[in-house]
């Protein structure tokens, strides 16, 4: 338990440290969704045996580790682990957050991934970026910013922003916030949402798409009332997270594919994500059950990615389509795939 996990590109994540029967633990695990299979690799060089530290994605098949508690007690270190050799490399900046455990981090852009609280001496606000181009780390101030906490957990949303759910609080307290970080702005704001899930820390927080094109996903915690098994999707109420085509950039696709639109049924938007494993014409058409063209979404050429699009539930005309049953058809040389969306006005 308290291990941590991360995407690494394509349809990977990487596992490292955690508590065990025996201890502290060092095995660096690798989950390939392909082939449902755990990988066990031995590196020679590694961090320390530890728990409740932290790892997020850093770009091009590499995550980023920071902190935890090892032997020695909290620890201070930086390591980014590299796909390509199976390599941990520890790093040596020149500035960096002091050493802590239960803190949170997400890839935030680029190569760069933001850190935010934890539990050093006392619960932490600090905010932090780690840069993997110049491999240094950068203490923020921005004017607003969430309260003290520790275990919290972070993802992107995309634009360069990044959503912070929950953690504990100094005295036990469980929090409710959401707040979002605009690195752009280098600020914080608390979101509004009338809906949220109920104060919890030690939950998680995850990416269903590194370029910000689904909407996050939190499974779980630890409530007042013990622990819990809720599931809950970010986005698309008082929140929009921001629609555009945006293709992931490291990680190749290997199947066509259409998924399932979000919301569905919806009013009056809704999210179509798809993948493309090969450059080529796109056409993405709206169709209403007469079979009649209700919208073009998309008409160009695309190289391979994952892209996503919205529609909002207008027609060819810019006018409200009607309430009803509708098919999106993808099409890119002669494949083809439909899937069935229900618009409730």
């Amino acid at each position: 338990m308290t291990h941590a996990v991360a995407y690494i590109g394509g349809d990977q994540v990487l596992m490292f440290g955690g508590l065990t029967a025996a201890g502290k633990n060092d095995e660096t695990w690798i989950f390939d969704l392909s082939d449902t299979a755990w990988t066990h690799l031995n590196p020679v060089l590694k961090p320390s045996p530890r728990n409740m530290h932290s790892l997020a994605y850093i770009g091009e098949g590499q995550v980023l580790l920071f902190g935890g508690e090892d032997a020695a007690g909290k620890n201070d270190e930086t390591w980014v682990f590299d796909l390509g050799d199976t390599t941990w490399i520890q790093l040596s900046p020149a500035s960096q957050p002091s050493g802590r455990s239960m803190h949170a981090m997400a890839f935030i852009g680029g190569d760069q991934v933001l850190l935010f609280g934890g539990y050093d001496t006392f619960e932490d606000d600090e905010t932090w970026v780690f840069d993997l181009g110049d491999t240094t780390w950068t203490q923020l101030s921005p004017s607003a910013k969430p309260s003290v906490r520790q275990a919290s957990d972070m993802a992107y949303i995309g634009g360069d922003q990044v959503l912070l759910f929950g953690g504990r609080l100094p005295g036990a307290v469980r929090s409710d916030e959401t707040w979002i970080f605009d690195l752009g702005e280098t600020s914080w704001t608390l979101d509004a949402n009338t809906t949220q899930p109920s104060a919890r820390n030690y939950h998680r927080l995850s990416e269903t798409s590194m370029d910000g094109s689904s909407l996050p996903i939190l499974f779980g915690g630890d409530e007042a009332s013990g622990y819990d098994d809720d599931t809950w999707i970010f986005g698309g109420g008082d929140y929009l997270v921001s629609v555009e085509f945006s293709p992931l950039s490291d990680a190749q696709p290997k199947t066509f594919q259409l998924f399932s639109n979000y919301p569905n049924p919806f009013n009056p938007d809704t999210w179509i994500n798809y993948q493309l494993p090969q450059a080529g014409p796109v056409t993405i058409r709206i169709y209403n059950v007469n079979g009649q063209l209700t919208k073009i979404l998309v008409d160009e050429e695309q190289t391979s990615g994952a892209y996503h699009v919205s529609w909002n539930g207008q027609d060819l005309h810019g006018c409200p389509a009607a309430s009803g049953i509708y098919f999106c058809q993808l099409r890119s040389g002669r494949s083809v795939e439909t899937i069935k969306m229900i618009l409730l006005r």
